[in-house]
């Protein structure tokens, strides 16, 4: 207000304003990547399947972005629920509403699908990146499996790329923290796969599971 009547100043505070605003975007954005959860209600307060699926709907949008800049890459992502010994059915947001995971857990396949995202850009020279993720209901013990694949040019020596610099070996660590299966192919394109088994979480103010 005090350089109104100074078009010089008024311009240079005019710049200062909009860095100021850029600034805070940027922590806005890094404060989101660092707790993509958002502050729940405690460590242990479960995560809908819906919101882990609108997670990772915002990792893939936002690589799909950049391959609509840099290059003709193709991303799909599906999210889906089955019953024991039942195909996978693509899951509406009534379902996955209802279909609540531990904390930890959706964390965990957060940053697994962010890493290997970064991996297939940086490194698969692929055209076609598909993520998949089911949660398959079995009584109270469910299982979840996710899916990363791509057409890139694969790895000859998966076994080798682990202990490299990439973050593979680093994906496989924080799936056996959780007690998971990890599994990875590189002979057409890689296949990264992990399976976890978790028991349904107890949703704040009830005594019984929530059902899925």
């Amino acid at each position: 207000r005090q350089v109104q009547g100074q078009p010089e100043l008024s311009e240079v505070v005019q710049g200062m304003a909009e860095r100021c605003a850029e600034v805070q975007r940027d922590v806005r954005n890094l404060l989101g990547r660092l707790r993509p959860l958002g502050p729940g209600e405690s460590d242990d307060a479960p995560v809908s399947l819906t919101q882990l699926a609108s997670l990772i709907a915002a990792l893939v949008q936002g690589w799909r972005d950049t391959a609509a800049r840099d290059g003709q890459v193709a991303y799909s992502q599906v999210v889906s629920l089955s019953d024991a010994g039942s195909p996978p059915v693509p899951a509406p947001a009534s379902a996955t509403d209802a279909c609540w995971l531990p904390r930890g857990l959706a964390l965990a396949v957060y940053r697994l699908t962010q890493e290997a995202l970064t991996n297939c850009a940086r490194h698969a020279q692929a055209s076609t990146v598909d993520v998949a993720v089911n949660v398959t209901r079995v009584g109270e013990t469910q299982q979840l499996h996710w899916r990363v694949a791509d057409n890139g040019r694969g790895l000859a020596q998966p076994e080798l790329a682990l202990r490299k610099g990439n973050g593979l070996g680093g994906m496989q660590e924080r799936v056996w923290a959780l007690g998971g299966e990890w599994r990875m192919s590189g002979e057409q394109g890689v296949v990264l796969q992990a399976s976890f088994q978790f028991e349904l979480p107890v949703l704040a103010g009830t005594t019984d599971r929530a059902s899925a």
